[in-house]
Parts: C-alpha cells; sequence; structure tokens
C-alpha cells in the first residue's frame, strides 16, 4: 500500500491545508500529546480468570475424585496400606477428570474483547491527534484473525499449564498414598501447591499474553492505514530489561536500549535517526516486535510522520 492510498491520509491533508507553511514546519513531528499503554487492567482480568479457571476446572474436580477414591480404597483394604497400583490407578482417574473439563476458546473472548475495545480507543486518539477529526474504527477481517490466532495459541498453552497443574497434584496425592498419609495431611499439601503455583504461572501467562495482543492489534490497525512504522516506548521502571540500574541489567537483550528507537512492521528493521536510514537489529537490541518478547511491557507508538510529510510535499506543489 502507498503512502496516497492510506484512508488517513485525505483527513491529514485537510488537516495539514488549513496551516501556514511555517506552522506545518513547526508541527511536522505532531508533538507527543498520546502514547499507547500496555493493558494492565486487561492482565490483572486474565489472571484472576486463569487462577479461578485452574482452581474451579482443575484442582476441585480432581481433588474430589482422588478423596472420593481414598476412602473407597481405604475401606476396601481394611485401613491397611494402600497397593501401588491404586496409586496408579488414581492418576488416570484425576487426569481425566481435570484436563476433560478445563474450558476452550470462550474463556479467553472476555479478555480479547476487552483487549481489542482498548486498542480502538487508543488508536482512535492517535488518529485524531493526526487528522484532527474523529473517525470511527471498525472491526476489519484482519483484527478478528489476529484474535482468533491468539485465542487458539492460548488454549493450546493453557491446556499445557493445566497438564502440569494435574501432574503436581497427582505426585502430592501419589506419594500421600504410597506413604499411607491421611486425606487431610494430602490435601493441605495440594492447597499449598496451588497457591504457589496458579500464583507465579498464572501472573507469567497473562502478561505474555496480553502484551502480545495489544501488539497485534496495533500491528493490524497500523499496516490497515498504511503505516508501516512505529516508535518503541519502554514502561520506564527497574523491570525494563537492560536497564543498568534495574532488576535485569544483564539481559541478553535489552529493551532499554530500544527506546525511542523505530521499528517497521514488516521487515523488523530499526532507525535511530527519526527514520531517515534503517539497518537490521544487531548487539543486544531486541530482536522481537515490540510486546512480543516473554513478558515485555513495552508498547509502540505508530508513526504517522511518513503521512504528515507526503501531505506538506503534497500542499507544496499547490
Amino acid at each position: 500500500m502507498g503512502i496516497k492510498d492510506s484512508y488517513l491520509y485525505p483527513y491529514i491533508l485537510a488537516k495539514r491545508a488549513k496551516l501556514s507553511l511555517k506552522a506545518r514546519e513547526r508541527s511536522s513531528q505532531l508533538g507527543r500529546k498520546v502514547v499507547w499503554i500496555y493493558p494492565y487492567a486487561q492482565e490483572l482480568r486474565y489472571r484472576r480468570l486463569l487462577r479461578s479457571a485452574l482452581i474451579i476446572y482443575v484442582t476441585h474436580p480432581m481433588m474430589e475424585a482422588a478423596e472420593k477414591w481414598y476412602q473407597q480404597r481405604l475401606r476396601q483394604d481394611s485401613g491397611s496400606v494402600l497397593h501401588q497400583d491404586g496409586v496408579l490407578e488414581i492418576k488416570g482417574i484425576i487426569t481425566r477428570i481435570g484436563l476433560a473439563a478445563f474450558p476452550n476458546s470462550t474463556f479467553l473472548n472476555k479478555v480479547a474483547d476487552s483487549i481489542s475495545k482498548q486498542s480502538k480507543e487508543q488508536w482512535g486518539k492517535f488518529v485524531r491527534q493526526a487528522t484532527g477529526v474523529d473517525i470511527t474504527i471498525f472491526e476489519t477481517e484482519a483484527e478478528r484473525e489476529v484474535v482468533a490466532e491468539w485465542a487458539a495459541e492460548n488454549v493450546d498453552r493453557l491446556r499445557d499449564y493445566a497438564t502440569l497443574h494435574a501432574k503436581k497434584i497427582n505426585k502430592i496425592i501419589s506419594n500421600g498414598v504410597s506413604n499411607n498419609d491421611s486425606w487431610k495431611t494430602i490435601s493441605e499439601r495440594i492447597e499449598v501447591q496451588n497457591d504457589r503455583l496458579t500464583s507465579t504461572q498464572a501472573d507469567y501467562i497473562a502478561r505474555d499474553s496480553t502484551g502480545n495482543l495489544s501488539s497485534r492489534l496495533q500491528q493490524s490497525m497500523s499496516e490497515e492505514a498504511g503505516i508501516d512504522a512505529y516508535g518503541w516506548n519502554t514502561a520506564g521502571d527497574r523491570k525494563v530489561r537492560g536497564n543498568p540500574r534495574g532488576l535485569y541489567p544483564k539481559s541478553k537483550y535489552s529493551h532499554y536500549i530500544m527506546q525511542g528507537v523505530l521499528r517497521r512492521w514488516s521487515d523488523g528493521r530499526i532507525s535511530v535517526d527519526g527514520g531517515r536510514t534503517w539497518r537490521r537489529v544487531r548487539g543486544r537490541e531486541e530482536r522481537e516486535h515490540v510486546g512480543r518478547a516473554y513478558n515485555c511491557r513495552c508498547t509502540g507508538e505508530p508513526f504517522f510522520l511518513f503521512l504528515v510529510q507526503a501531505a506538506d510535499k503534497e500542499l507544496v506543489k499547490h
């Protein structure tokens, strides 16, 4: 898509035409009035939903099945030590129950819809800054494909996580059964493991997934508008990888040095001089697009300057 083929170009041209030549020269960079915000609220929502789902669909059904089986075996064996074949039996029972109940992509729709809504709102702010008008942002087929692909990937990821969760609980139960521990002791160990696992893993998955979808949606909307570049913006805190005064100064790839760097969606090349020259990434510069590396909280800012420059050049001709 050529720059002048962008649906935004006529609006930018009309806005720039209202300015004098000197005013256009002074405002060619548009200023930095808005920034793309990382979806913190959506991350928190995803985290809560994921923790609840794991407890409801995995932990509780597995514990109920295990307790029922445990009591039956005790009655059959008249209180004697449970046999090893019983340990194998319970592993199969609780794994089937736990994983069969875990939800499908419907579980992710609420999160995806919320991130999509926020992305459209933010895109609208950038468009208004560039054009001076409010443009209705409709959902495109490309955006629907992005969300569907993201949901499918996360279903697979969550099922893998549920499997890991089930294996941890299986191990606790089988060890307890082998040692002839009481069900009260076994269930207390499961609760401790559940709190530990759901806290750490749910936090990681939520952060990694929400930032990833936000980045994909921004790319889709940018490409639809004929905008191929974005500016890299970090979270600006001590958690930014590569920050020499932060928590992760020796990260393999530094996001700290990416602050303010321009990057092309189409080929990943970067520019450190405002878009005059472009080159491949090198050294500790991040290979992935913004928001795509694991646990990345960085965001991109759509780069409208090329559209503005094309409009100004057209106006000079006339």
